[in-house]
């Protein structure tokens, strides 16, 4: 669920300028939980925001990066939708992944310990 740019959010948005910057360096991040290992990108293995950058350097042309250097909002929210689609291309089958532009507006509690949503919009 997200009110405006689902995969990269609010402040990550791709649609923003560019001169807006992380605070952290591309070294310091990512969003894997393990780095790349010959495979395709996937929940567990794939690239630190500074290893994708530099690959799209090479193959795209795009400007590169120093491993001190801090990467604008807009390139981290495009790491941010590229990480998204890896999840939802390798949810297993039985998992349904429905995406919502909209805000959550309630939030209570639900059966068998769990929440209900009130939402701005319907999905």
């Amino acid at each position: 669920i997200d009110a405006t740019e689902i995969g990269a959010g609010r402040v990550w948005r791709t649609d923003q300028d560019d001169w807006f910057t992380m605070n952290t360096v591309i070294s310091q991040v990512t969003m894997y939980s393990g780095g790349p290992d010959g495979g395709p990108d996937r929940p567990g293995a794939g690239p630190s925001l500074g290893q994708w950058i530099a690959h799209r350097h090479e193959t795209a042309g795009e400007p590169a990066l120093g491993p001190d250097d801090y990467a604008s909002r807009v390139r981290y929210g495009q790491y941010l939708t590229h990480v998204y689609r890896t999840i939802a291309a390798n949810l297993p089958a039985h998992v349904e992944l429905v995406p919502v532009t909209g805000r959550v507006t309630a939030l209570r509690n639900g059966p068998d310990d769990g929440y209900l949503l009130s939402l701005d919009s319907a999905p």
